[in-house]
């Protein structure tokens, strides 16, 4: 199976799909929508009507919080 030379790793992505940070950091879809629907949510970054993760400034409010 040949890898499409434009796809790269969700480890050297910057900004993930709630799909994508799921699986990158084992938090299930729902919640990740859940937290990204919060209003004073740091971590969202809307794309039109998608709401994407900001990979950098989520692993930063995961080292700060203390449950989720």
């Amino acid at each position: 199976m040949r890898k499409n030379p434009h796809s790269c790793e969700l480890k050297d992505k910057e900004i993930l799909t709630i799909e994508e940070g799921a699986a990158l950091f084992g938090i299930g879809q729902n919640k990740l929508k859940a937290m990204l629907n919060e209003p004073s949510c740091p971590f969202r970054l809307l794309n039109g009507r998608k709401r994407m993760i900001m990979k950098d400034q989520f692993k930063e409010y995961l080292a700060k919080v203390q449950k989720i």
